[in-house]
């Protein structure tokens, strides 16, 4: 059961909404009205000349008069907008598997080069193991993920920024260099300029 006070708040906004709308003035006094006893409003229609207490009828907005939020945008910037997005919807129902497989790996990339460096900048030394750093990366990385992926990724970070990333073959490991001088804004604007790149492919 619902307590008094909100059963007449219900009531009044059902008989508003019949309405077609509601003004704060009229919702008030048929609450009032209401709590006190006293015969109600009639909100359904609007009142009679000279009526006490209520407010003039309301009156829905037309569409024309409502404000629009491309209000002031150009044509033609909306023309290339459509363009443009209909283009990139092509461009996804036409790739092959391989190619979204690939551009999800690129997406992580400037994660995963901020984490790298946190990597490196935590050991403190010059060169790290692949093992040892995709360990350490993939406890860090927020999505589940096995070394054996994680090591996919850095390769493709080594390829992309050779001059960041470098991978050295020691006998039997691969160790992994980076140029913590580099500024890692730097390096996410250049790995989001190749995915766009590759996007639109």
């Amino acid at each position: 059961m619902l307590y008094h006070g909100v059963e007449i708040l219900l009531s009044a906004r059902t008989v508003c909404q019949q309405k077609g709308g509601y003004d704060p003035q009229d919702l008030r006094q048929y609450c009032s009205h209401k709590a006190c006893g006293n015969r109600l409003p009639d909100l359904t229609s609007p009142p009679k000349p000279g009526s006490p207490g209520l407010s003039s009828p309301l009156k829905l907005a037309s569409p024309s008069s409502s404000p629009s939020a491309l209000k002031g945008v150009s044509q033609a910037l909306l023309e290339r907008i459509r363009a443009k997005e209909t283009q990139k919807l092509q461009a996804m129902m036409t790739r092959r598997p391989e190619q979204e497989e690939r551009l999800l790996v690129l997406s992580r990339l400037p994660e995963l080069a901020r984490i790298l460096r946190s990597v490196f900048v935590a050991e403190k030394k010059p060169a790290l193991t692949m093992e040892v750093t995709c360990a350490r990366m993939v406890s860090s990385y927020r999505s589940s993920m096995t070394p054996g992926e994680m090591e996919k990724h850095l390769q493709v970070l080594s390829e992309l920024l050779p001059d960041w990333l470098s991978l050295h073959r020691i006998r039997t490991d691969t160790y992994l260099k980076l140029d913590k001088s580099v500024d890692l804004g730097h390096v996410s604007e250049r790995l989001t300029r190749i995915t766009q790149e590759e996007e639109k492919l």
